[in-house]
Order: C-alpha cells, then structure tokens, then sequence
C-alpha cells in the first residue's frame, strides 16, 4: 500500500507534536467533568511531548501556562469545595504530578534543546 505520510517510522502510529499539544490544549480547557480521565491523558501527553520540534517550540510555553493556570485553578477550588474522600485521594496527587510536569514542560520549551537536561539542576 502506498499510504504516504510524513516523516519515517514504519508502521508506527504516532501522534504529530502539534496535535500532542493540541491535545494537552483541550484537556485542560474544562475540567468541571472527567477530572480524573482528563488528567491521566495529559500526563502522558505532557511526558510525550517532542520539546525539539519547531512547532511545539513555538507554542509549548503559551499553551503549557495557560493548562497550568486552568489545573491550579482547578486544584484551588477543589481545596475549597474537597470531593468525597476516595476521589480526593485518587485526584490531588493526579494533581500535583500534572502541574509539575507542566512546569518542567514551560521551562523545556523556554530552553534550547541542549539544555533541558539541565533544567533540573540549575533549580
């Protein structure tokens, strides 16, 4: 078959960096419902995000800090009006894990490539 496509990888089915970051865009938007699914996706599209492609350079550090803002708003309110007991339990380190991947993914995407094994020692 000649499917075409852009880009190698034989036969695997990965998702471009801009739709990843498009993703991470609109599961952060509104997290009145599925909380929980929301965040378990974004942490595996903040952890799968290409920090090297031109595109999510581009966008990474707006659309990042924009989620991060959306998620701690999120976790503020849940401070304020706690969910019953098993869902706190199950959502706030949910929670904490996804705002500090965002955090390293802002400063990822404010870095040249070569760097961002360094972020974390420069803190």
């Amino acid at each position: 078959g000649s499917s075409g496509g852009s880009g190698g990888g034989g036969g695997s089915s990965r998702v471009s960096p801009a739709v990843t970051l498009s993703l991470i865009q609109q599961l952060g938007y509104d997290l009145s419902k599925n909380i929980e699914l929301k965040l378990r996706w974004m942490k595996a599209a903040v952890v799968a995000l290409d920090y090297s492609n031109a595109v999510v350079k581009q966008h990474a550090a707006a659309v990042l800090g924009s989620t991060y803002q959306n998620v701690d708003q999120r976790r503020q309110l849940l401070q304020q009006r706690p969910p019953p007991p098993q869902e706190a339990k199950r959502i706030a380190p949910l929670i904490m894990g996804v705002l500090s991947l965002l955090q390293k993914g802002i400063q990822a995407a404010r870095q040249p490539a070569q760097q961002q094994q360094q972020q974390q020692q420069q803190q």
